[in-house]
């Protein structure tokens, strides 16, 4: 499997690192990098892959973990790009809850 959390994460890096960003396509290509996310990850749930529930966990952890850096980070450059990502790993968190485990009451199940 693809992992898009490496240029998830190197982005978030190179924000907190205050880079300079070409900024232009950058939210359609993170667009199709959560969706890819999600899609392979629901492809595995569907097929019950080996491993899957590791699998699972390990993308909430991962998503939330990269979800803390960019909320550390609010009020600096790029401030568009920061809350479409807060916002983009808040809700594959709560997606994959439901995967994980089926129920609708997701928020309080992924802490928020």
């Amino acid at each position: 499997m693809k992992n898009q959390f490496q240029a998830i994460g190197m982005l978030i890096g190179d924000l907190r690192n205050g880079r300079s960003l070409l900024t232009e396509g950058i939210v359609e290509d993170l667009q199709d990098n959560f969706r890819d996310i999600l899609m392979q990850l629901g492809y595995a749930w569907y097929q019950k892959v080996e491993g899957l529930e590791y699998l699972l966990d390990f993308h909430i952890a991962e998503a939330a973990r990269l979800r803390e850096f960019v909320v550390h980070e609010e009020g600096r450059d790029y401030p568009v790009l920061r809350i479409f990502l807060y916002d983009e790993l808040t809700v594959l968190i709560i997606r994959l809850n439901m995967l994980v485990n089926g129920e609708e009451d997701l928020l309080t199940q992924a802490g928020f």
